[in-house]
């Protein structure tokens, strides 16, 4: 029986019938597990490690809020669902933007700086020594 309920799951999974994918999951009694925040060049998405699994995350979106099918990661299975976080723009004050535009621009002059010493060839010129 458990098999033949993880096939229909699987099965609205991948025809993307969220609707019934979350009626089954509340049927079932399962909750979700919440990330953090996370970065784009994280490796780690709560307890996910797998490339694979973070994959399918970047693909999520309020269209497309749950993963094409179950996932496994060591000895765990996981359906990943999109939840869309509203954050509220609060107005930045002048002297925060005045602070916000200097932090950012000493950032672009720290990468000019970084990108010159990589890109940089240093030649010995002979003439010095001669002075």
């Amino acid at each position: 029986h458990y098999d033949q309920e993880i096939e229909k799951l699987a099965t609205l999974l991948t025809g993307g019938q969220n609707k019934e994918v979350e009626d089954l999951i509340k049927t079932w009694g399962l909750s979700w597990y919440e990330s953090d925040y996370f970065d784009l060049t994280s490796k780690q998405v709560g307890p996910i490690t797998s490339t694979e699994i973070i994959d399918q995350i970047w693909q999520l979106s309020a269209q497309k809020p749950y993963s094409n099918s179950i996932m496994r990661d060591g000895g765990k299975s996981y359906i990943v669902r999109w939840k869309e976080q509203k954050i509220e723009n609060t107005p930045i004050k002048d002297e925060d933007r005045k602070t916000l535009s200097q932090s950012r621009m000493n950032e672009i002059f720290g990468r000019l700086v970084e990108q010159f010493k990589t890109q940089s060839k240093v030649v010995h010129n002979p003439q010095i020594n001669k002075l």
